[in-house]
């Protein structure tokens, strides 16, 4: 199960598909994400029920674009502070606020 790690050097990889292609394919699978999916209809309920539609539409997009551009900055900058230990903490911890948010939003549903 255990393979020996590959050195991720770019520049000698070439690279089996156009660029066109394997975008189009990350838009499908992004686009097909249920996550994806229930945060568009979502926002879109926030939209809706707003009296400024286009300024709530606005916010969103330029709050999208600024939460992708800061973390592709962050990952790229300051990618090599994150041991497998780390990454591994941050995923323990995320996944207890998931947790939490999910159980609370459950009890508010149908208990409280």
């Amino acid at each position: 199960l255990r393979k020996k790690k590959e050195s991720l050097n770019l520049e000698h990889k070439e690279f089996k598909e156009s660029l066109l292609k394997s975008y189009i394919k990350g838009i499908i699978l992004n686009g097909s994400n249920p996550y994806v999916i229930g945060f568009w209809l979502s926002a879109t309920g926030i939209v809706l029920s707003n009296q400024h539609t286009y300024s709530t539409i606005l916010g969103l997009v330029v709050a999208i674009l600024f939460w992708i551009g800061a973390l592709a900055f962050v990952v790229a900058k300051y990618s090599y502070l994150f041991s497998a230990k780390v990454i591994r903490i941050i995923n323990i911890v995320s996944a207890l606020i998931i947790e939490y948010f999910a159980l609370s939003l459950l009890y508010k549903t149908f208990i409280g």
